[in-house]
């Protein structure tokens, strides 16, 4: 007979599930359909610039993430508390917010494009705010109110974009509808919610424990950062090529639509979270074989869900990508499926870093990382130069399997050196 609790536990583990799968999958979506409305409704030119701003908010949210989360996350002996956390968050995005003001000052770029990219920045900057709580709720295995949060935040923001920019015809306008529901939805959705977890009101600073959290994420930080770099890479490289004219306008545009699917698979690892927090509390509790349990159940379904995936791309996504976006991607099917194969492959090096973060041995991961940065920049510009979009993917997947390559190496090394 099945005991009450046990029952009150795989309730709380289904919701888990679920609303971590509807927050993941609105993450997933939201630059899908910011590009998608985009495309249909601005020139080639504004979507290309939309495109790189989106691509360089992507890149500088890792300076606010500070890729604290999974620290956070797993930080089941409570080693710092959550005002530590909520500091050194402000100061993060403080940094991210500086760091885009001098490198607008330092291009030459116009009003409108300067503008887009702060805005963009701006509201990155509040995906890094509300993440800070979700870290709690998720510490709390409370996944459901993280996904929630997600889910309902990103659906609002998404209804924002597309009506500011129906009626106004203005992306700068649109972006400023976006920041505003985006803190909105972070006071209703995230700080209420959290004050039943943590004495939110009474706030005491210390500096040295604030820096001392940053100085233990910084190995994350980095690897996080040159991810991003080197996810995004290509794209600054077609944008210094479509400034010097050497490729032709709507490049940037192309690429980005058969990217984002890449992107999407990539997040497949948001799905498995509620895993990653049962990991760190088998590994803290010396239960290996669970542990390992657990490994097996991320990486099977992984790869599952990854063929499903791959199979389905190969048949129906270039069509589906033409109809969804009004091009035609047709001879970019093989460039298509390269990044298809890379979001596979950075999905099971993602499962390998956090595994690595429960144990923490982060700080070896900066190998991988700093090689597969190596590789992306000094073959993506003549790659690009010479092959354009298929370049670009052909840059991106070796950058990829020397990730994943590199991480299985530390991880098997480790492996048998602990246990």
């Amino acid at each position: 007979m099945i005991s009450k609790d046990s029952d009150i536990t795989k309730l709380s583990e289904r919701k888990n599930f679920i609303w971590n799968l509807f927050g993941s999958l609105s993450t997933a979506i939201i630059s899908v359909i910011f590009l998608l409305v985009v495309s249909r409704l601005a020139t080639t030119s504004q979507t290309d610039t939309f495109s790189f701003a989106y691509a360089l908010g992507s890149l500088l949210v890792i300076i606010g993430l500070f890729q604290v989360r999974n620290y956070q996350a797993t930080d089941i002996q409570r080693t710092f508390e959550f005002t530590t956390y909520f500091f050194a968050r402000l100061v993060t995005i403080g940094i991210m917010i500086g760091i885009t003001i001098i490198y607008l000052m330092m291009k030459d770029y116009t009003s409108e494009k300067s503008a887009l990219i702060f805005l963009m920045i701006l509201y990155r900057s509040t995906d890094a705010f509300s993440d800070v709580y979700q870290g709690i709720f998720q510490q709390h295995e409370r996944l459901d109110l993280a996904g929630k949060s997600l889910f309902f935040r990103n659906m609002w923001i998404i209804v924002a974009f597309i009506l500011g920019l129906f009626w106004q015809r203005n992306i700068i306008d649109a972006m400023v509808w976006v920041l505003i529901i985006s803190t909105i939805s972070i006071l209703y959705l995230d700080i209420l919610k959290a004050r039943q977890f943590e004495n939110i009101g009474t706030y005491k600073i210390n500096w040295k424990l604030i820096f001392k959290l940053l100085r233990e994420c910084f190995p994350l930080f980095i690897n996080g950062f040159l991810l991003l770099y080197i996810y995004n890479y290509p794209k600054y490289v077609i944008d210094n090529f479509l400034e010097a004219g050497i490729l032709k306008p709507g490049v940037q545009k192309d690429f980005n639509i058969i990217f984002m699917p890449t992107f999407v698979m990539n997040l497949l690892m948001l799905f498995f979270r509620p895993l990653i927090t049962k990991m760190a509390i088998f590994f803290s509790e010396k239960k290996i074989h669970f542990f390992y349990k657990i490994q097996v159940q991320l990486f099977s379904w992984l790869l599952a869900i990854g063929c499903l995936v791959l199979g389905g791309s190969f048949v129906a996504g270039i069509p589906f990508l033409n109809m969804l976006y009004g091009v035609h991607l047709n001879d970019l099917k093989l460039a298509f499926m390269l990044l298809m194969v890379s979001g596979l492959l950075s999905s099971y090096a993602i499962a390998i870093d956090n595994i690595l973060t429960v144990i923490r041995k982060q700080k070896l991961l900066i190998v991988s990382y700093l090689l597969s940065f190596l590789v992306t920049i000094i073959f993506s510009p003549y790659l690009v130069k010479t092959y354009s979009i298929l370049g670009a993917s052909i840059a991106f997947f070796c950058a990829m399997f020397i990730w994943l390559l590199s991480s299985l190496c530390i991880y098997l090394y480790i492996k048998r050196k602990t246990w």
